[in-house]
């Protein structure tokens, strides 16, 4: 490891990134690099940057094919002392590492809203999920099929920690306008009459509930989340490797599998990986298609061009990726 160097004379701004930069080097790695050195006082401030590689590989040769960066700024500040030339403070590797896993989940959500709003009818006609804890369909579901929920009897068999999770999707339902709360009545609101006036059927009414919740309340990734877990996870794949390419990209099944997994890591979701394509694609939110005798899938063109054009949705991203 490189020791804190002691110089002679007042550090300038060359030595002090020639300091950072032998720290970077031989304490995190090669990915990382120096910023501008900014001095405050008698300290030099060297901001850490690291441009994260994305590979996209040929499916007909297996070789890359091309390799862009995600520009991280700022993620680290070495600061050295600007008469001795000492280092007085800097990152450690595992907050390094933290600030571009946050930059990454800013990456996947950004992409998840704006695909979220965009595709918001697609993603309401999947089947809902049995075996998920969702409390937004709970709700909905109630409201059309009985009118009201009295909480004070409704909810008065449940534990306080389901009680809270339920009004909390109440108070998300409410902001968007799906429904009205009277003290302990919760009603349909207004959108949510509208919708069920123009629905034939049950399901057809919680669909467009669903999907006017998708599109107006995107900002909610977490609470739609809830929903459809699995597949905003496995589409949001396919889209995000095509947002960073620049366009539409095949992706084979193992390399969407290896990348699924690392969220879902036990086997039962392996096995569900083929019904959840299968299902996006049934919707038109993924497609499949055979490259040189394998069968890769990708986004949906129009719906990622679609997804492409939310501008104010991707601004926090839009400056990061670089060719």
């Amino acid at each position: 490891m490189i020791q804190n160097q002691l110089v002679d004379l007042p550090v300038d701004e060359r030595s002090a990134e020639k300091i950072a930069y032998s720290w970077i080097r031989s304490t995190i790695g090669n990915i990382p690099h120096v910023g501008t050195p900014v001095k405050k006082g008698e300290i030099w401030s060297v901001p850490v940057h690291v441009n994260y590689p994305r590979i996209f590989k040929d499916l007909t040769t297996e070789r890359p094919q091309k390799i862009r960066f995600m520009s991280f700024k700022n993620i680290g500040e070495v600061k050295i002392d600007a008469i001795k030339g000492l280092i007085v403070d800097k990152p450690t590797f595992y907050q390094v590492q933290h600030k571009i896993s946050e930059n990454l989940t800013l990456v996947q959500k950004t992409v998840q809203k704006a695909l979220v709003k965009v595709g918001a009818n697609y993603f309401a006609e999947l089947p809902f999920p049995s075996h998920m804890h969702t409390p937004l369909l709970d709700v909905l579901s109630w409201l059309l099929v009985n009118d009201k929920i009295d909480t004070a009897v409704d909810f008065e068999q449940i534990n306080e920690e389901e009680r809270k999770k339920y009004q909390q999707n109440i108070d998300l339902l409410t902001k968007y306008g799906l429904v009205e709360i009277e003290g302990n009545i919760i009603i349909p609101g207004n959108y949510l009459i509208e919708i069920e006036s123009r629905g034939k059927n049950y399901h057809e009414r919680l669909s467009k509930a669903l999907s006017f919740f998708f599109e107006r309340g995107y900002e909610e990734i977490d609470s739609i989340y809830q929903v459809i877990g699995p597949y905003l996870t496995l589409s949001s794949i396919c889209y995000e490797r095509s947002f960073e390419y620049g366009s539409v990209l095949p992706q084979d099944y193992s390399e969407i599998e290896s990348i699924f997994m690392e969220t879902y890591r036990t086997e039962i979701k392996r096995i569900k990986l083929p019904r959840y394509l299968v299902q996006l694609e049934a919707v038109d939110i993924l497609e499949s298609k055979t490259i040189s005798g394998k069968i890769s899938w990708s986004a949906n063109e129009n719906l990622f061009n679609k997804m492409c054009s939310e501008r104010d949705i991707l601004e926090p991203i839009a400056g990061l990726i670089e060719g």
